[in-house]
């Protein structure tokens, strides 16, 4: 859990050392929805830690999300762009850790 929480932070502060170029550019919809559904990701995986229930169904499907995202060709999302790289990588470490912290609660739970 700890490696997959670091490769989201080190991707967030790649794309904030980059964001003064594209800051004058209004965010895509689609852009939009990524960011939103990246928060609603995290969130929930608050929650997951904090002894709520809640499961990866609940959760939105962050792959699809960039993969809708790079098709739009929004200005800061080109395929090899590193804003593409570092989005993939937002949506891999994100997507692992769920995996993670699910199976982990899954395993608190369990009868002994």
């Amino acid at each position: 859990m700890i490696a997959s929480s670091h490769r989201f932070v080190h991707a967030i502060m790649a794309l904030e050392a980059v964001e003064t170029k594209n800051t004058a550019t209004p965010a895509s919809p689609e852009l939009q929805r990524f960011v939103s559904d990246v928060q609603t990701t995290l969130l929930g995986l608050e929650r997951v830690l904090h002894g709520q229930k809640a499961g990866s169904t609940e959760m939105p499907d962050l792959r699809n999300d960039f993969r809708v995202l790079l098709k739009a060709d929004d200005q800061c999302f080109h395929a090899h762009a590193l804003e593409a790289v570092e989005g993939d990588t937002i949506v891999n470490s994100l997507n692992t850790l769920r995996e993670q912290i699910l199976r982990w609660r899954q395993q608190q739970h369990a009868p002994s």
